[in-house]
């Protein structure tokens, strides 16, 4: 598989995704209210695109580790989540403003 053959792949899993779950900003954002809610916490849409993204690399890192094969769901996912992201990022309906908010004793700027 070359890289645009890859890169249409995730195109058609997204589109998949999209038809089977509906909107990802839609289901993202419900998922970051239920945490925050959850951990008393603010966990934004655009967060829980990011641990998305870092389960999937601990899982690449695993079976590296363990010497098992790497499936190729896992860096499809990989990009499937970071075009997601990429998509709220960019969207210009409504940019919100840069907060600081702490986590475990460190601070981050969020979106």
């Amino acid at each position: 598989m070359n890289q645009i053959e890859f890169l249409e792949l995730v195109i058609n899993i997204l589109k998949k995704k999209q038809k089977q779950y509906g909107s990802a900003e839609e289901s993202f954002t419900k998922i970051a209210s239920l945490i925050s809610t959850y951990k008393g916490i603010e966990i934004t849409k655009e967060d829980w695109c990011v641990f998305n993204v870092l389960e999937k690399v601990v899982r690449m890192e695993q079976a590296v580790k363990e010497g098992s094969e790497l499936k190729i769901d896992t860096p499809v996912d990989i990009v499937g989540y970071t075009a997601i992201l990429v998509e709220f990022l960019t969207n210009t309906k409504q940019k919100p403003k840069k907060k600081k908010r702490k986590l475990n004793n460190a601070v981050y700027i969020s979106a």
